[in-house]
């Protein structure tokens, strides 16, 4: 078994409402193997998400929603990574 092979494969969730940013990021995202990315329409109670990659505002938000603990149970231990298509903070 090679290095590669023996990775754990990370699960990510796309929340990214600029269609053209979620396209070109789950592109980039696709074409690395140890990456599977989660349908969001999909999601079962028992999938756990390592990475979820939002918008500035959706990860504002599930931010929030991880201090209320009003997430759902898969996302409760996930990673946020926030972009932005503007330059700010």
């Amino acid at each position: 078994m090679s290095q590669h092979e023996s990775r754990q494969r990370i699960t990510v969730l796309l929340c990214i409402a600029e269609p053209l940013l979620q396209v070109g990021v789950r592109v980039a995202l696709e074409a690395e193997t140890d990456v599977e990315i989660a349908d969001p329409e999909r999601l079962s109670l028992d999938q756990r998400i390592d990475v979820i990659v939002a918008d500035a505002t959706t990860a504002t938000r599930l931010a929030h929603d991880a201090r209320q603990l009003d997430l759902h149970p898969g996302l409760q231990h996930a990673r946020i990574l926030a972009i932005s298509t503007q330059a700010r903070e």
